[in-house]
C-alpha cells in the first residue's frame, strides 16, 4: 500500500508489452497485492488499461470473493458496453430475414461476453439492480432486462417479456422455477398460467 504511487507509474510499461503478465502485479496471490486498494487499482486501470479491468474485476469476485455492490456494478456495466458495441456489428451483418441466434450463443466475443453478462445477472447477489436496469434498452437485451426486472422482484414485468415479447414460454417456466418461493411474500406469485386455446 505504501508504495502504491511506485506501482502506478512503473507498472504501465508492464502492462502494455505483456498484460497478462502485468495484471498479475494486481492480482498475484500474495496478501500484500490482495490487501491493495481495490478501488483505487480499479480506476488506474480504467483510465490506462480499460481491457484489464473485466479481467481484474473478474479476479476480486470470482476468486477472491469481493462481494462489494461497486465493483459487481462495474463489471455488469463493462460487460454490457462490450455487448451493446459488438451486438450493433452483429445485427447489421446478419442477412435480411435471417433472425438472430439466442442470446448468450451469438459467435465469437459477441457470444462470449453476453454469456458472462448473462450468467453473472443470474449468480451475483451483490449487484444493485435498481441502479442498473435503465443502462438496459427496451429495445434490446431482453433477456438481461428480464433478469434485472426479476431480482427487483418485478416478477410480472419479467414474466410479459418473456411470454409476449421473446415468445418463449420454456425460458418463462425456468424463471418461475428460479423465483418461486411460498415462503417470501414477493415471490409467493411467480407463476405462468397459459390458457388453453380451443381447436
Amino acid at each position: 500500500m505504501e508504495n502504491l504511487v511506485i506501482i502506478f507509474e512503473f507498472s504501465p510499461w508492464v502492462l502494455k508489452i505483456c498484460p497478462e503478465d502485468g495484471l498479475k502485479i494486481f492480482t498475484e496471490d500474495l496478501t500484500e497485492v490482495e490487501t491493495l486498494p481495490r478501488d483505487k487499482v480499479l480506476n488506474f486501470l480504467r483510465e490506462g488499461f480499460k481491457e484489464l479491468a473485466v479481467p481484474y474485476l473478474e479476479h476480486i469476485i470470482h476468486v477472491w470473493e469481493d462481494t462489494g455492490p461497486e465493483f459487481h456494478n462495474v463489471l455488469i456495466q463493462l460487460y454490457l458496453e462490450r455487448v451493446q458495441g459488438l451486438m450493433k456489428q452483429y445485427l447489421n451483418a446478419l442477412p435480411e430475414g435471417v433472425p438472430a441466434v439466442a442470446a448468450g450463443k451469438e459467435e465469437g466475443d459477441l457470444g462470449e461476453f453476453r454469456h458472462k453478462l448473462l450468467c453473472f445477472l443470474q449468480v451475483s447477489t451483490s449487484y444493485e439492480p435498481g441502479r442498473l436496469i435503465s443502462d438496459f434498452p427496451f429495445d434490446g437485451l431482453l433477456e438481461e432486462r428480464a433478469l434485472l426486472l426479476g431480482r427487483m422482484g418485478k416478477h410480472e414485468q419479467a414474466l410479459f417479456i418473456y411470454v409476449h415479447v421473446l415468445k418463449d414460454t420454456h425460458m418463462a417456466e425456468e424463471y418461475c422455477h428460479r423465483h418461486y418461493d411460498k415462503g417470501t411474500d414477493r415471490n409467493q406469485d411467480v407463476y405462468l398460467s397459459v390458457n388453453p386455446v380451443a381447436l
